[in-house]
């Protein structure tokens, strides 16, 4: 035993925070709070015995670390250490767009092929489509049907409460349109959030009672909104992790890094293609503000799971401040 050495496995991540720090399980996609002082602890064990580690740190609290560890399968005893790597962090992919946001309203008058061909350009996979008004079963069918050919492996809809669209119709677009990862009915009158079994999956459903009239509604960071994936760790350590390979199209029709935001680079229905658009530098402009550029945010032992939000605030704030929407303070790890 005193030789033996004790690691993390490799999916777990150790965040650090100003108050206390995390390990974020990328595997299992769960978040475990621990203490700071674990930190340099945990650096030590990296190349140390476990036996001179608690010699140097003079502990009782080592052995307590290490078997709250151990029983949450964060880590593991191994007389070979330099047998397991790390995980590389790099982050890259194959498509110019990685997501896109689709607003649509009773004024909206873009076409949905031409949305999803313009799209198909720059090989964008997941979309969110963000219905504020009311539209008719036929309508969605129409659109969803639209999408099989196409590039887009994944589809998230926003949808306004209809009485004659019941929930049984529901269970059969998750069953039939495989593409489908998630729902949210707004302007419900009930609360409800389930999960409805597809020949995959189980894909999260969700029925509110708050109606989302429009785009400014988005943005609220939450725990319920965190992404605790190997991706998005590794994204966010060197791009934003909202707006990295993102493109909106808004109500209007207007090309945005996000409907929210205020610039436009043109209109969805005045173009074929969306490759020059997303090659421009001011397009890019806030790709690379990371959580450790933002203040508050790099203390914060959030911040490779954070959504992050650049909306809500002024030019002069948009690459430094705290999303307008959050309420957690990382200086007394609390949520107000």
């Amino acid at each position: 035993m005193n030789k033996k050495y004790f690691k993390l496995f490799a999916n777990c991540k150790l965040v650090e925070g100003y108050k206390r720090s995390v390990i974020v399980d990328t595997q299992r996609n769960e978040i475990f709070h621990v203490s700071n002082s674990l930190i340099p602890i945990l650096t030590s064990l990296n190349d140390s015995p476990i036996a001179d580690v608690k010699i140097t740190y003079e502990s009782d609290d080592i052995q307590e670390y290490l078997d709250f560890l151990i029983a949450n399968e964060l880590g593991f005893y191994t007389d070979t250490p330099n047998l397991f790597t790390d995980i590389d962090t790099k982050w890259d992919s194959p498509d110019q767009i990685t997501n896109a946001i689709i607003d649509y309203n009773k004024s909206s008058n873009y076409d949905f092929k031409h949305v999803f061909n313009t799209l198909d350009t720059v090989n964008c996979t997941t979309i969110q489509i963000r219905f504020f008004d009311r539209i008719s079963w036929t309508f969605l069918l129409d659109i969803l049907d639209l999408i099989k050919g196409k590039r887009i492996s994944s589809v998230e809809l926003l949808l306004k409460y209809n009485p004659e669209i019941s929930f049984e119709d529901y269970r059969y677009l998750v069953q039939n349109y495989l593409r489908i990862k998630g729902m949210v009915i707004h302007g419900s009158p009930k609360d409800v959030v389930t999960r409805l079994a597809t020949a995959r999956n189980k894909e999260k459903f969700v029925y509110t009672d708050q109606t989302i009239t429009d785009q400014t509604h988005c943005g609220i960071i939450s725990t319920s909104l965190f992404a605790p994936t190997l991706l998005h760790h590794n994204e966010s350590l060197y791009f934003n992790s909202c707006l990295h390979r993102k493109i909106g199209v808004d109500v209007n029709g207007n090309i945005k890094n996000c409907p929210t935001l205020e610039d436009s680079y043109g209109n969805i229905k005045e173009v074929s293609s969306l490759k020059e658009i997303v090659e421009l530098a001011s397009f890019q402009e806030l790709w690379g503000v990371t959580k450790n550029q933002i203040d508050e945010c790099k203390v914060c032992e959030y911040r490779t799971v954070c959504s992050d939000c650049r909306a809500h605030m002024s030019k002069d704030e948009i690459k430094t401040a705290k999303p307008k929407k959050c309420n957690y303070n990382p200086y007394e790890a609390k949520w107000f």
